[in-house]
């Protein structure tokens, strides 16, 4: 069973998709979005659909301690719309730093700056679903 991972941005979502044994995830597409959330999230419950996941992964904009932001607010509503489009899971998960780590990777992988504007999205919803999967491994360990 898949799982995909979203980074809801303002401008772009990021997509990722893990492998069928949850176990490794990998990017998979951007798109920039239109300005009508509407539009946007019918498009992207539309990429999510191809993969039949049966749990959908987004990221959250949690401040550094913790609370709830303007942005944190914005992404549960979405998270919430995008739930009644599929039909999938939708879980958040804590997204801090993942952006940040995103653009270091493809920086040191030597992707410049205009290039790291097209992937570093789905670069960001590899990170967060990566660590959701890890986390999920982890759990389903502690509780054998």
């Amino acid at each position: 069973m898949r799982v995909v991972g979203v980074d809801l941005g303002d401008k772009r979502v990021g997509i990722a998709v893990s492998d069928s044994g949850r176990t490794t995830a990998v990017p998979s597409d951007v798109f920039v979005r239109s300005g009508n959330q509407n539009q946007d999230m019918k498009k992207l419950a539309k990429v999510i659909q191809e993969y039949e996941p049966k749990i959908v992964v987004v990221g959250t904009p949690v401040s550094l301690s913790g609370g709830s932001s303007k942005q944190t607010l914005r992404v549960n509503s979405e998270a919430k719309t995008l739930s009644k489009l599929l039909d999938a899971e939708v879980r958040l998960w804590d997204e801090r730093f993942s952006s940040q780590q995103a653009e270091r990777r493809l920086r040191e992988g030597g992707h410049s700056s205009k290039s790291m504007r097209k992937i570093a999205d789905a670069q960001a919803a590899c990170i967060i679903l990566q660590s959701w999967l890890d986390a999920s491994t982890t759990q389903s360990a502690d509780e054998e």
